[in-house]
Formats: C-alpha cells, structure tokens, sequence
C-alpha cells in the first residue's frame, strides 16, 4: 500500500462513497493514548472504513476485500482475520479460494497465528479430502523452516483427522535421513507411534523395531541427543517402564565412549 503507485485511497473509491470511517477510538477516551501504534495513513484509513463495517455489521463482498487489504498491511491482526471468517461464512464463499490468499500471507509470515488459525478452520470446514493440501502447505513451510512449530502443529491436526499415519510416518523418516539431528521429526515420530500402537501384535515388537531403527540413527550421529531422547521417551510407552532401558544389552552396547548426559538419560 505504502509503496504502491496505484493505490486508490478507500475514501475516492467510488464502492464505498457510501462509507464513512470511523476511528476505532472515539467515544473511548483513547484520542491522545499515552502509546499510539504508528499505523501508516493508508492503513488508518483502512482501520476507519473496518470499524466502520464491524459498526454496521456488514458482511459483503467488498467487506472481505477490504479484510484482504487490511491483513496485508497487519498479518497479525486477529480481529481482521476473525471478521473475514464470518465474511466467508455469511457470503457461502468457496473456501478453496482461500489457499491462494494463505499462501501469499504464508510466504511473508510462515509463523503467523492468525494464519495457521485460519488455515486449520478451512481444513475443518473443507473436510479429509483437502489432507494432502493442508500436507503439502506444512511441508513448503517445514521447508523453509524445520522448526515452525505452527506447521508441525497443523500437521498433527490434519494427520490425525485423515488418519495419515503410514505417510505420516514415511515423511518423518525421510526428514531424518536428511538431518539426523532434526528434533522436531523426531517428536513427530513419537506422536505417530503413540498412535499407532494397536498396529504392532505386542510390546516387545514395537520396541524391537524402534530400538534397531533408534540403534541406527545413533550410530549415524552416536552424540545425538534428539536420538537419545526419542530412546528415553520409547520406554515412557504404556506398558514400559524407565529403567528398563537400562537392561536392554543392546542399549548398554552404544554406550562407550559418549558424553555425560547420555548416562543421565539412560539411568534417569
């Protein structure tokens, strides 16, 4: 808006000409605040026009493009991401159009709350078909950030409402066949297996498998603290118990020579 040549202030805009902004803090006493966010022009008179809609309660077509705009000046502003909701709703707008304008949003803001928040009531809106979409949009963020706890978060939600575990399980392990080291997909391997646990016949299966897969890992990177833990969280499964661990000869096999912390987690 700041920067733009073309933008057409709201007020000489002919769709609106029967619109008249009001300021959010009239009326409220807020007219010298003792801190005033230092809103550009084109966004106080964004912010004028929305309350003058959220007054009025309108819910239109040019309500929502006004939302758009008003998110691309302030990605975080919750009250304009919830009004654009109910915007969509009243309008019965095709939900799907949204992917485009998350995507933009995403792009500049990948950690946004009001993004993911949005995101996840299209996802619950739009049903398991749009899995592998929500998947896909986790996965271009994870991309770019390993560790955005928002997408992980997404991912968890969406793969445990499409019941996605097999791919959910095959994504994490290429994850760390490319970063040993990466903690998130390592949390992300114990939540698929904490649900996953009627899939094996008995404990000592599942333990036999994660323990030769961990044994690998490990011996990639043997001073991998993700990898030690994802071993202590095994035996916090139902059914095991911590010191456990400590009996399995081929747990005791890895130890020597290793850092000092390792024998914490093993003997905690």
């Amino acid at each position: 808006m700041d920067d733009d040549p073309d933008w057409v202030p709201y007020c000489q805009r002919t769709e609106w000409a029967d619109v008249t902004g009001i300021d959010a803090g009239a009326g409220r006493g807020d007219s010298n605040p003792v801190v005033s966010i230092a809103y550009s022009k084109p966004h106080q008179e964004l912010k004028a026009y929305f309350h003058a809609c959220l007054v009025k309660g309108e819910k239109s077509e040019r309500v929502l493009q006004l939302t758009s705009d008003m998110i691309a000046g302030n990605s975080a502003d919750y009250t304009t991401w919830q009004y654009r909701w109910e915007v969509l709703q009243e309008l019965h707008a095709d939900l799907t159009q949204e992917y485009d304008f998350t995507r933009r949003i995403a792009d500049e803001s990948a950690k946004n709350y009001q993004l993911w928040n949005h995101r996840r009531k299209l996802a619950k809106a739009l049903g398991p078909d749009t899995a592998q979409a929500e998947l896909q949009f986790c996965k271009d963020a994870l991309d770019a950030d390993a560790k955005n706890y928002h997408a992980w978060a997404h991912r968890q939600v969406v793969v445990s409402a499409a019941g996605h575990w097999q791919q959910e399980m095959e994504y994490v392990q290429q994850l760390l066949q490319e970063d040993v080291r990466n903690n998130s997909a390592w949390n992300q391997r114990f939540f698929v297996l904490q649900h996953t646990l009627d899939q094996y016949h008995s404990l000592a299966e599942l333990l036999d498998a994660e323990l030769n897969y961990t044994a690998a890992q490990i011996a990639r990177v043997p001073d991998n603290e993700s990898a030690w833990n994802y071993l202590w969280g095994l035996f916090t499964l139902p059914g095991c118990k911590q010191n456990d661990m400590a009996r399995q000869e081929r747990v005791g096999s890895w130890l020597w020579p290793l850092p000092y912390w390792v024998f914490v987690i093993i003997h905690a």
